[in-house]
Protein backbone atom coordinates (compact mmCIF):
# COMPACT_ATOMS: atom_id res chain seq x y z
CA UNK A 1 0.00 0.00 0.00
CA UNK A 2 1.25 3.25 -0.81
CA UNK A 3 0.53 7.35 0.57
CA UNK A 4 2.94 8.40 -1.84
CA UNK A 5 5.64 8.20 -4.22
CA UNK A 6 7.98 8.21 -1.48
CA UNK A 7 5.78 6.32 1.40
CA UNK A 8 5.01 2.43 1.00
CA UNK A 9 3.73 1.03 3.74
CA UNK A 10 4.28 -3.06 4.00
CA UNK A 11 2.17 -5.17 5.43
CA UNK A 12 3.02 -6.81 8.60
CA UNK A 13 0.62 -9.88 8.29
CA UNK A 14 2.70 -11.90 6.62
CA UNK A 15 6.30 -13.62 7.68
CA UNK A 16 7.80 -11.33 6.52
CA UNK A 17 6.41 -7.50 5.73
CA UNK A 18 5.29 -7.12 1.92
CA UNK A 19 3.67 -4.71 0.16
CA UNK A 20 0.08 -5.53 -0.67
CA UNK A 21 -2.96 -3.74 -2.43
CA UNK A 22 -4.47 -0.94 -0.34
CA UNK A 23 -8.21 -2.65 0.31
CA UNK A 24 -5.73 -6.24 1.43
CA UNK A 25 -3.56 -3.91 3.82
CA UNK A 26 -6.30 -2.32 5.81
CA UNK A 27 -8.80 -5.78 6.05
CA UNK A 28 -5.46 -7.10 7.17
CA UNK A 29 -4.52 -4.76 9.47
CA UNK A 30 -8.46 -4.22 11.17
CA UNK A 31 -8.08 -8.08 11.26
CA UNK A 32 -4.82 -8.08 13.19
CA UNK A 33 -6.23 -5.26 15.74
CA UNK A 34 -9.74 -7.34 16.20
CA UNK A 35 -7.32 -10.16 17.13
CA UNK A 36 -5.63 -8.21 19.46
CA UNK A 37 -8.62 -6.60 21.05
CA UNK A 38 -10.07 -9.98 21.34
CA UNK A 39 -7.25 -11.69 22.77
CA UNK A 40 -7.54 -12.71 26.53
CA UNK A 41 -3.41 -13.22 26.42
CA UNK A 42 -1.93 -10.03 25.00
CA UNK A 43 -4.57 -7.24 24.91
CA UNK A 44 -4.83 -6.70 29.31
CA UNK A 45 -1.08 -6.85 29.13
CA UNK A 46 -0.34 -4.85 26.96
CA UNK A 47 -3.02 -1.84 28.10
CA UNK A 48 -1.34 -2.35 31.15
CA UNK A 49 1.87 -1.86 30.17
CA UNK A 50 0.59 1.74 28.78
CA UNK A 51 -0.30 2.40 32.24
CA UNK A 52 2.29 1.75 33.99
CA UNK A 53 4.64 3.75 31.72
CA UNK A 54 2.23 6.78 32.61
CA UNK A 55 2.80 5.87 36.41
CA UNK A 56 6.14 5.73 35.92
CA UNK A 57 7.81 8.14 33.89
CA UNK A 58 4.67 10.53 33.46
CA UNK A 59 3.39 10.53 37.06
CA UNK A 60 1.86 13.78 37.49
CA UNK A 61 -0.20 13.71 34.54
CA UNK A 62 -0.91 10.39 35.44
CA UNK A 63 -2.31 11.38 38.83
CA UNK A 64 -4.37 14.50 37.32
CA UNK A 65 -5.97 11.92 35.03
CA UNK A 66 -6.23 9.11 37.55
CA UNK A 67 -7.94 11.56 40.07
CA UNK A 68 -10.54 12.51 37.46
CA UNK A 69 -10.98 8.80 35.79
CA UNK A 70 -10.26 6.42 38.01
CA UNK A 71 -9.22 4.41 34.59
CA UNK A 72 -6.00 2.50 35.90
CA UNK A 73 -8.13 1.63 39.43
CA UNK A 74 -10.83 0.47 37.14
CA UNK A 75 -9.02 -1.13 34.88
CA UNK A 76 -6.88 -3.42 37.36
CA UNK A 77 -9.90 -4.52 39.39
CA UNK A 78 -11.23 -5.74 36.04
CA UNK A 79 -8.48 -7.38 35.31
CA UNK A 80 -8.09 -8.85 38.76
CA UNK A 81 -12.23 -9.98 38.77
CA UNK A 82 -11.33 -12.10 35.48
CA UNK A 83 -7.68 -13.16 36.34
CA UNK A 84 -6.70 -11.59 32.85
CA UNK A 85 -3.24 -11.39 34.56
CA UNK A 86 -0.86 -12.56 37.08
CA UNK A 87 -0.87 -9.95 40.15
CA UNK A 88 2.59 -10.28 39.98
CA UNK A 89 2.84 -7.95 36.54
CA UNK A 90 0.49 -5.56 38.43
CA UNK A 91 3.77 -2.93 39.17
CA UNK A 92 1.29 0.07 39.63
CA UNK A 93 0.57 0.81 43.36
CA UNK A 94 -3.44 1.12 42.54
CA UNK A 95 -4.58 -1.25 44.83
CA UNK A 96 -2.38 -1.41 48.03
CA UNK A 97 -3.51 2.55 48.03
CA UNK A 98 -7.17 0.66 48.09
CA UNK A 99 -5.79 -1.53 50.93
CA UNK A 100 -3.73 1.24 52.62
CA UNK A 101 -6.70 3.61 53.14
CA UNK A 102 -9.18 0.95 54.27
CA UNK A 103 -6.62 -0.27 56.80
CA UNK A 104 -6.28 3.09 58.18
CA UNK A 105 -9.73 4.10 57.43
CA UNK A 106 -10.41 1.02 60.12
CA UNK A 107 -8.31 2.52 62.59
CA UNK A 108 -9.32 5.64 62.86
CA UNK A 109 -12.88 4.10 63.97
Amino acid sequence: MTATEQWIFLCAAHKTPKECPAIDYTRHTLDGAACLLNSNKYFPSRIYRIFSHAYFHHRQIFDEYENETFLCHRFTKFVMKYNLMSKDNLIVPILEEEVQNSVSGESEA
